[in-house]
């Protein structure tokens, strides 16, 4: 209910203007992390990755319905401006 599917029906890299004419609105986002570095994709948000160098890549869904207000709550803690 209100989620998408494990994975998208639409090939990012040979995409069909006729099964899916509103592809060619899409805005891309990117992101290029470093070490160390968090990125946080919201659950039912397809994604893409590629690792630019050899390296170890975590993914995990973590936020779900459940625990939401928690890590929102630490979030918003962590990124406190009166702490940073």
């Amino acid at each position: 209910a209100g989620r998408a599917p494990a994975g998208s029906p639409v090939d990012i890299f040979f995409p069909s203007s006729r099964r899916h004419p509103k592809f060619a609105e899409a805005k891309a986002q990117v992101a290029i992390l470093r070490p160390g570095e968090t990125l946080v994709v919201p659950s039912g948000w397809w994604h893409y990755s590629v690792a630019l160098e050899p390296s170890v890549t975590l993914h995990h869904a973590f936020w779900n319905t459940q625990n939401r207000k928690a890590i929102v709550d630490e979030f918003r803690e962590a990124f406190d401006p009166t702490k940073m």
